[in-house]
């Protein structure tokens, strides 16, 4: 059995170039929970707070797996989490999923109604629709903290080779307060790539005015390109000076590419923002501030001054080298 399960260790360690892919793949379908849980947000404060129970069926179902992406990634590429986190990750998302199957399925039947009646049109899924895709997904991750808490229990079974395969590190390396700021701006990121997906439902606006899609590449390309900078840290990695360069200038030159076009636009046509962004901002026009062209702008600044600021410091130490 011992050889067999050893046999299963190096299999297993041949698909682990594959965990890029899954990952990829789970932070994508993160992107439209993380928009619908904001849209479900949203929907449960203009509603004034009615119906809490029923918003809530809507609201932590996509959070957990949002939540369970995170931990995921953390665990698998920068370092694999001691054995009381992982109980208590596990038993806490457990109780989660459970409670999220149990309260959409007590509201199953309306949330059906309303999903076939149109209500639900604004939600990015893929395949399934809501309720159908939150139930699924909770349920699936159910049956994954089950496993992990058996493996947890029953360190020397012969299954608990499985969870080698989910772990790649080394390259990526962060300290405390960087992997709050990456936590945080990964939340960000995947809201507006949801955000970004979701603008498709309305493309016919590019019909309109073609600076719909200006919009919708800001949302895309601003918080993603800042993200994977700070995530990658071009300025750390054994690479040409003549390679960080270019990395730097296209980061940066695209962040003020976008900065310079937005300022054009919006001093040209100030109501730029209402008549086209609509159907990208629903939060803007529910309290009237444009916070989310703000917050990009938010983004798109504080990313630029820093990646600034780290671009010297490396040319300074490449020129003292």
């Amino acid at each position: 059995m011992k050889n067999n399960q050893n046999n299963a260790r190096e299999n297993l360690s041949a698909y682990r170039k594959y965990l890029t892919l899954i990952t990829l793949a789970l932070f994508a379908l993160g992107c439209l929970f993380t928009f619908n849980a904001f849209r479900s947000i949203v929907g449960f404060l203009t509603n004034k707070f009615d119906y809490p129970l029923q918003s809530i069926a809507m609201i932590t179902p996509y959070i957990l797996p949002i939540f369970c992406f995170i931990f995921f990634f953390f665990n698998s590429f920068i370092k694999p989490n001691k054995k009381i986190t992982r109980y208590i990750y596990t038993i806490f998302v457990i109780i989660m999923a459970i409670f999220n199957i149990i309260i959409v399925s007590i509201f199953f039947k309306d949330f059906y109604k309303n999903s076939e009646a149109g209500h639900y049109v604004n939600f990015t899924t893929i395949g399934l629709t809501f309720p159908v895709d939150v139930l699924a997904v909770n349920v699936i991750l159910l049956l994954i903290q089950a496993f992990n808490l058996y493996i947890l229990i029953k360190p020397n079974s012969k299954y608990a080779f499985i969870k080698d395969a989910f772990g790649n590190y080394g390259f990526f390396k962060f300290k405390m307060v960087e992997k709050v700021f990456l936590t945080i701006f990964a939340v960000f990121t995947m809201l507006f790539i949801g955000d970004f997906f979701n603008g498709f439902y309305a493309i016919d606006n590019v019909s309109y005015d073609g600076r719909y899609i200006f919009l919708m590449l800001m949302t895309f390309i601003i918080p993603l390109i800042n993200f994977v900078y700070f995530l990658i840290k071009p300025s750390i990695r054994s690479i040409a000076k003549k390679t960080n360069t270019i990395i730097h200038s296209i980061v940066i030159g695209i962040n003020v590419l976008f900065a310079l076009l937005f300022a054009i636009f919006v001093g040209v046509s100030p109501e730029f923002l209402i008549t086209v962004g609509k159907p990208l901002f629903p939060l803007d026009f529910t309290i009237s501030i444009p916070v989310f062209p703000y917050l990009l702008l938010l983004i798109l600044s504080i990313s630029t001054i820093f990646e600034l600021i780290i671009f010297i410091k490396y040319l300074k130490t490449k020129k003292e080298d």
